[in-house]
């Protein structure tokens, strides 16, 4: 289950959901359009953060960086 606030990104090309809560110490990438769900059903991965978001963009980006190293 995500912390509130969240910030959710959707990776249309690969049918993946990155949601970041706000004070979680990870990314959840989810298993297709999860936008606005905060449980963790369909989990594939977490992705460790040291710090919280300041912007939507910032998962955008760290999404697409994990992408790119993982797919």
């Amino acid at each position: 289950m995500a912390t509130l606030p969240c910030v959710w990104h959707y990776e249309e090309a690969h049918d993946l959901t990155f949601r970041w809560g706000r004070k979680d110490g990870h990314i959840a990438v989810l298993n297709g359009d999860r936008t606005f769900e905060h449980h963790d059903h369909g989990l594939v991965a977490r992705i460790p953060v040291s710090a919280a978001w300041v912007s939507g963009e910032d998962v955008k980006l760290r999404a697409r960086r994990w992408i790119r190293a993982n797919r």
